[in-house]
């Protein structure tokens, strides 16, 4: 991501900052932890491995926008989330998230 920073020459995050770009991943591993009660009142532990569906590589547009230290970032995937024709139902299963940073 492209970054500009609006602070003086020598720090950083000291004003108006504003970024855009594109980020990438990979899915190492996909696990499902389940903890509870069994019929009998025992507790239970269950692990399951598995890609459930889900692509193997991600990537998309992202941007922030922030003052001193405070940050939120936004991000668009432009690669599907589930493997094609993984399930019945016709959805756009693409995600769009936001979040909020803040720089130590």
């Amino acid at each position: 991501m492209l970054l500009l920073d609006g602070s003086k020459k020598g720090s950083v995050d000291k004003s108006f900052s504003m970024g855009a770009g594109v980020y990438g991943g990979i899915r190492l591993s996909s696990i499902a932890r389940v903890r509870g009660l069994d019929i009998e009142g025992d507790r239970m532990i269950l692990n399951q491995n598995g890609n459930y569906n889900s692509t193997l590589f991600r990537y998309g547009l992202q941007g922030q926008v922030g003052y001193k230290a405070f940050k939120v970032t936004g991000r668009m995937d432009l690669a599907s989330i589930f493997q094609p024709d993984s399930y019945v139902e016709s959805a756009h299963n693409s995600a769009i998230s936001v979040g909020s940073i803040f720089v130590f």
